[in-house]
């Protein structure tokens, strides 16, 4: 079996760079004014990027066991970051079907699971991973910013390295190559930091395919895409075939404009320690609905208010299409059920049944809005200098 878009008598190489917590918009290709990433800026006018891609969960672990496997979160039991991959899963990664197939593949870097290298390999040929591991004010915020821009043109520079040894090689052309992140982060908006929650900063991750076939310079703003995807998307790419029954479709097919059948929602859901119950996410068309265990629903229109600021979940108006999208939500998951079984799996649920998840607090904070002070005041001293 061979790609149709491969260089006759060459098999394509897949490079998958994954970086952690880079939120969706902070490159220079999403016309970010306070970051510099003109290597990632090379990919996005060399292949296809999308907007609207998503995690399908917010947190490091979980989201990597997710695409790893091309399944969902509460498919796999990886609950949070330390919960290891089960057994029986292991050797239903990408990394081990291509190995099975006779295609080595490598990885370099953080998986975020437990135990020693070779007994939380999810299926590498090659497994080389590193075993280590208040409240705001304007000030501390304005640093705190700086210093993330400047990690992502840091790691920018980095993946120009490699970019720069695959053409000095003369492998450029003929390897795919896709960037993403684990998640997103907050970064200040609504007044947040890190991960975890549900709006765009924090979920969505960039996306930039280039390769064979690929087309160069596209942009796709329309269609909701999430990292369950990878799974097939990368065999696809080697030609191996994906088994039925995954809830995930190649990516292949989209970016060339080829019929294809894919789902048109993304689903994404959150079991952890740091949040007071769980939360169900599905985006479908403009719209956003999440689901909490212990609040009531959220749903947000993401085209016409991409901040996230006008919550239409008690719109009267909206009464139907919450009331679809709750019947969609339990068609792919239990939500009750399943958030009960995460938190007794972690430990979360007292001899006693009490629920510990009941006692957690709101982090600190600021005020909403700092960050877009902030932000104005930084672009009127950039336009003065």
């Amino acid at each position: 079996m061979r790609n149709s878009q491969q260089i006759p008598g060459q098999r394509s190489n897949i490079l998958i760079i994954c970086s952690d917590q880079h939120h969706p918009a902070m490159m220079g290709y999403r016309q970010y004014p306070f970051v510099e990433t003109p290597n990632l800026d090379r990919l996005g006018r060399k292949g296809t990027h999308f907007t609207r891609a998503y995690a399908n969960c917010a947190v490091c672990g979980p989201s990597r066991m997710s695409f790893m496997t091309g399944k969902y979160v509460h498919q796999i039991d990886s609950w949070s970051n330390g919960v290891p991959l089960p057994e029986e899963e292991k050797q239903k990664t990408w990394a081990a079907r291509l190995d099975q197939n006779g295609i080595e593949s490598t990885c370099i870097g953080k998986i975020d699971s437990v135990g020693t290298a070779d007994d939380h390999n999810p299926g590498f040929t090659h497994f080389d991973e590193p075993l280590h591991r208040t409240a705001w004010n304007p000030y501390m915020l304005r640093r705190t910013i700086a210093a993330y821009c400047g990690m992502i043109t840091c790691m920018d520079d980095m993946i120009g390295e490699i970019l720069d040894e695959l053409q000095d090689q003369g492998l450029y052309e003929n390897t795919y190559i896709i960037y993403t992140s684990d998640h997103g982060e907050s970064m200040g908006e609504h007044g947040l930091f890190f991960k975890h929650c549900s709006y765009e900063g924090a979920i969505g991750v960039p996306l930039v395919i280039t390769g064979p076939g690929i087309p160069a310079g596209k942009v796709n703003t329309d269609t909701p895409i999430s990292l369950v995807d990878l799974y097939p998307t990368i065999l696809d790419m080697a030609g191996v075939d994906s088994e039925p029954g995954l809830p995930g479709a190649s990516w292949l097919p989209l970016v060339r404009g080829e019929p294809h059948k894919r789902s048109e929602g993304v689903f994404a859901e959150w079991h952890g320690p740091q949040l007071r119950g769980a939360y169900y996410m599905i985006v479908r068309g403009d719209y956003k609905y999440t689901w909490y265990e212990f609040h009531p629903p959220s749903l947000f229109n993401v085209k016409e208010d991409p901040k996230e600021e006008r919550d239409l979940a008690s719109d009267i108006e909206q009464a139907d299409r919450l009331r679809a999208f709750e019947e969609e939500l339990h068609s792919i998951v239990d939500p009750k059920a399943t958030a009960l079984r995460a938190k007794r799996d972690l430990g979360l649920i007292a001899p006693d049944g009490t629920d510990m998840t009941d006692s957690l607090i709101p982090w600190a904070g600021f005020e909403d809005g700092t960050l877009e002070k902030i932000q104005r005041a930084d672009s009127a001293r950039h336009r003065r200098s």
